[in-house]
């Protein structure tokens, strides 16, 4: 009797089928990648390069009307530095075994019902790793500083918590280090094994040397042991929290350079947030050039605290010639010089931060964006695609997520964070 295997070019139709459309669905809190789009782009070597234009051009020369034929002052020519842009890789792997993928290729709805959970599980992680990565990839801080250490239980500091960073990720792995984040300074390599989101507390499997000021990241986004020979250096690219607040080398140009390569920083001195406050780093971006509106992303404590006060529960929507007033608290949104200014709460926010962008500046660029997609070449040469592929000596079937990105802005004095805020 013949063996019966599950086909992988079948699986790969019917995958085609069930989920042609996902590329298209993007999990809601996937903010900053829905208004952000995705440029692919070539590398050279293993960065990604684009010309800086860092100040105005110089060669100027003034006339008075009939001043007739004059020697014009000779040309500057405009300094053009290049940024250098390297996107990390990220992979997510999941897998389902042979008689589940068996009775799967029997039939669309069959395939659907067998892989659904794992499809829908892969999607969502690899969109969250994203998100989390755009605000927080590079971070001094990590993704949290550690307050306090009680038995297995890691309480993070209120300044550093975003619960969001933490949804789903029990069993996920997580590296601790000693501050500063700098060399080989691993505490542990350890398991989340549970979260308590209203205490700030993560439960993890291993907690030896942890004490209060380390720094927690996912494990793989600082190479602490110079594993690639590029030092001990992030994984991660730089996030917009780098970004923001930049003063020394981002993408390869130094910060000396030009002021339209800082970031713009305002200290909230450990207090509340306020409009005034963003109305601060509006301005310090406008200056440098960030017109046509600005959106500010704050924690949703922080968010609630805004909301508190009725007068900034005020949104005014523009129709037309006809501004109307409307309370609500999905955004708030006013009118500033550089266009409409909207708060927005975002989830993986840390407490402690706020951080103002101007969407249509920033892109996010790289070899591409989250995929299932395994390219495999046959015999033949030909490349072909395929979603699930055989582990070898295993029983199962393999599905993983792909992709190459970073988040990048030519402009990062067009942006602003807010630090050191404490919510009432």
């Amino acid at each position: 009797m013949a063996a019966v295997y599950a086909d992988k070019n079948r699986i790969s139709g019917l995958f085609k089928k069930v989920y042609g459309d996902l590329n298209d669905l993007v999990p809601s809190f996937s903010i900053l990648k829905q208004v952000i789009p995705f440029k692919r782009s070539k590398r050279h070597g293993d960065a990604f390069e684009e010309g800086i234009r860092t100040r105005h051009s110089a060669g100027v020369t003034y006339l008075p009307s009939g001043a007739g034929v004059r020697t014009l002052g000779d040309p500057i020519a405009t300094k053009i530095l290049m940024a250098q842009v390297k996107g990390s890789q990220i992979y997510i792997r999941d897998g389902i075994d042979d008689e589940a993928m068996l009775s799967a290729q029997t039939s669309e709805q069959a395939f659907e019902s067998a892989t659904k959970v794992v499809v829908d599980s892969l999607w969502e992680s690899a969109h969250h790793r994203l998100e989390v990565e755009m605000l927080w990839g590079a971070d001094i801080e990590g993704l949290g500083i550690v307050e306090s250490v009680s038995t297995n239980d890691v309480k993070i500091t209120a300044a550093t918590w975003a619960p969001g960073l933490w949804i789903g990720t029990e069993g996920h792995e997580v590296n601790v280090y000693s501050a500063p984040l700098s060399g080989n300074d691993l505490e542990v390599s350890t398991t989340i094994t549970s979260i308590d989101y209203s205490n700030r507390i993560l439960t993890l499997a291993a907690v030896t040397d942890i004490t209060a000021g380390d720094i927690i990241t996912f494990k793989g986004q600082y190479d602490h042991a110079n594993t690639f020979g590029g030092g001990t250096i992030f994984i991660s690219p730089a996030g917009l929290s780098k970004i923001a607040q930049n003063t020394g080398t981002l993408f390869n140009i130094a910060g000396t350079e030009s002021t339209l390569w800082k970031g713009n920083v305002i200290d909230a001195a450990s207090g509340p947030l306020t409009l005034g406050l963003i109305l601060k780093g509006a301005a310090d971006a406008m200056i440098k050039g960030a017109m046509g509106g600005m959106v500010c992303y704050v924690s949703p404590l922080t968010f609630a605290s805004l909301t508190e006060d009725e007068a900034s529960l005020r949104r005014y929507v523009e129709k037309g010639e006809v501004r109307e007033l409307v309370t609500g608290a999905e955004k708030l949104s006013f009118y500033a010089p550089l266009g409409k200014i909207a708060i927005e709460a975002h989830p993986m926010m840390k407490q402690g931060a706020a951080c103002g962008i101007a969407p249509k500046f920033c892109k996010r660029i790289g070899v591409t964006d989250v995929t299932f997609v395994n390219p495999e070449k046959g015999a033949d040469g030909k490349v072909t695609n395929y979603y699930f592929i055989p582990i070898n000596n295993s029983n199962g079937w393999e599905i993983r997520t792909y992709s190459h990105q970073a988040i990048y802005t030519a402009y990062p004095g067009r942006s602003f964070w807010i630090k050191n805020i404490v919510n009432p």
